[in-house]
Parts: C-alpha cells; sequence; structure tokens
C-alpha cells in the first residue's frame, strides 16, 4: 500500500486481474450498490 497507494495496478493479485476488480467497481458504483449497502448499514445500527 505505501508502494502503490490506491493503485488499481497495485492490488494484491489474490483480488484477481485488477481490471477486471476495476470494472466491477466501476459497474457497481453506477448501479448504486454502495450507496444501497450503506443504506442497509445504516438501517441495522438505528435498530439498535
Amino acid at each position: 500500500m505505501n508502494k502503490h497507494g490506491c493503485s488499481w495496478r497495485g492490488l494484491p493479485t489474490n483480488f484477481g486481474n485488477w481490471d477486471t476488480v476495476y470494472q466491477r467497481f466501476r459497474r457497481w458504483t453506477t448501479k448504486g450498490v454502495f450507496e444501497r449497502i450503506e443504506s442497509y448499514l445504516q438501517s441495522q445500527e438505528n435498530t439498535r
């Protein structure tokens, strides 16, 4: 991490091909997946 920062090409090899990971991230971002996860987690926190 110190060498590459958050570079896609610096991902560990067990994550798979960096381009595949990037494309999946872009697709999920476009579809709002991360926002839905965040909303769900916040709703779970509010029920405690």
